[in-house]
């Protein structure tokens, strides 16, 4: 098995890639900038090759030559790049975005690992490559949530679930059961500044799986820059659903909420109606 990631930015692809090390894959990376992830992959796989984003049929080339049987995608992508002037497409990257119905996460999610599929590539789960940042049910911080938080978070999540079926975001901000902001094309952390500040304070922050969620692409993904969204804008809560989220730096994010008097909580949805399970 020879693995392929195609990586954005942020430290996933270098964990991912870390992670591979360890079992004695070997792996190459596709990157589309010049940057920090780019250097520091360098010094983790085998070859780390630079193209632009909408250059299909490069990376395909690529693939081919380096005989590439599995593919992980992962990392942050900005999609309000294929708005951009930039773009440049080569005709394979045309063909499929003429194709698109909208252009939503999924949409181009799973064009692309259709484009892949049918020549012969495995596209690998993210949940699975990266299990050790895929957190357990429970309540990280030192801090417990309240009755009516709890109330807050099951709310936040049932939005969460309605917002995920139409594949526009993950996370939602709610405070006494009234939605303060839902994530769209801006981003996690902007969704959860946005939402705090409109909440002025202890504002409940839940981020879910889509309904629909396929564990190769668009896993929810919080870290420490989303802790610090929370409390910088005077939030309070960040509930994040098990066995679906990719919490990276977790140990770092625990010491960051228990500093900052912030609560932290791994939910299943299930147990969201056994709420002594997580109250103070």
């Amino acid at each position: 098995m020879k693995v392929a990631i195609i990586s954005g930015d942020g430290n996933l692809p270098i964990l991912a890639a870390e992670a591979l090390k360890e079992k004695g894959v070997e792996t190459i990376s596709i990157v589309f900038n010049e940057n920090e992830v780019k250097a520091r992959l360098e010094k983790i796989v085998s070859k780390v090759y630079l193209t632009g984003i909408a250059k299909v049929g490069k990376v395909l080339s690529i693939f081919k030559k380096e005989g590439i049987t599995h593919l992980l995608m992962i990392g942050k992508m900005d999609k309000t790049v294929l708005d951009g002037g930039n773009l440049k497409p080569d005709l394979r990257a045309l063909w499929i975005l003429f194709r698109l119905k909208n252009r939503n996460n999924d949409t181009i999610h799973y064009a692309v690992v259709k484009e892949f599929e049918s020549r012969g590539i495995t596209i690998m789960s993210q949940s699975e490559v990266l299990a050790k940042i895929v957190p357990e049910v429970g309540v990280y911080s030192k801090s417990k949530p309240t009755k009516a938080m709890m109330k807050d978070i099951e709310f936040g999540y049932t939005v969460a679930c309605e917002l995920g079926r139409l594949d526009v975001g993950q996370t939602v901000v709610v405070k006494k059961l009234n939605v303060m902001a839902v994530e769209s094309a801006e981003g996690t952390d902007k969704t959860i500044a946005r939402g705090c500040t409109l909440a002025v304070e202890d504002a409940v922050v839940v981020k879910a799986a889509k309904p629909q969620q396929d564990d190769r692409f668009d896993l929810p993904v919080v870290g420490m820059a989303s802790f610090k969204a929370v409390v910088e804008n005077k939030g309070k809560v960040l509930a994040v659903e098990a066995g679906k989220t990719l919490v990276v730096g977790l140990q770092e994010c625990i010491e960051f909420a228990n500093n900052n008097d912030m609560i932290f909580l791994v939910f299943d949805p299930k147990d969201l109606y056994k709420p002594t399970l997580f109250e103070a």
